[in-house]
């Protein structure tokens, strides 16, 4: 039984970023080959973070210091990534601090990178600065935890 050129070709998904699969392009492969590269694509959509999405855990002090950024208005964090982000992009974080189970929503915007590769051995990644819209409170609860570790000398992620 033969089968038409519709059942043996796959649409690329709307949105998907690879080059090779454009909206509306079809290729053709066999069935098998299809549903793979469907399922894959689909559990790729699912389980991959999305890059205007980050979620972070910092389960200790230490760790907190090194990535709160005070000197920023309304706080930010240093989140390191390989990722490749703009300055100015806006991304999202789910934050989790020293082992809360309630992961902190809080959206924010790029200001900081460190590229891969940075001089004096300094980790690759972006310095995020908490929105306006969080009023303080993500900041506000950092800063609780870091009580007394602030203001000193040590050294950080960023400055």
């Amino acid at each position: 039984m033969a089968r038409s050129d519709t059942e043996n070709s796959v649409r690329a998904p709307a949105g998907d970023p690879r080059p090779a699969w454009t909206a509306g392009q079809r290729r053709k492969c066999g069935v098998g080959v299809a549903r793979a590269v469907a399922w894959i694509s689909a559990w790729e959509r699912a389980n991959v973070t999305k890059p205007g999405l980050l979620t972070l855990t910092i389960k200790d002090k230490s760790a907190l210091y090194l990535a709160y950024m005070p000197f920023v208005e309304n706080g930010g964090l240093f989140i390191p990534t390989n990722s490749s982000y703009k300055l100015g992009d806006e991304v999202f974080m789910l934050l989790s601090v020293m082992g809360e189970q309630e992961k902190i929503p809080v959206a924010g915007k790029v200001i900081w990178i460190t590229p891969k590769g940075a001089q004096g051995k300094r980790t690759a990644g972006i310095g995020v600065q908490f929105s306006e819209q969080d009023q303080g409170n993500t900041q506000k609860r950092i800063e609780n935890y870091l009580a007394g570790a602030l203001g000193g000398d040590k050294p950080s992620h960023t400055l």
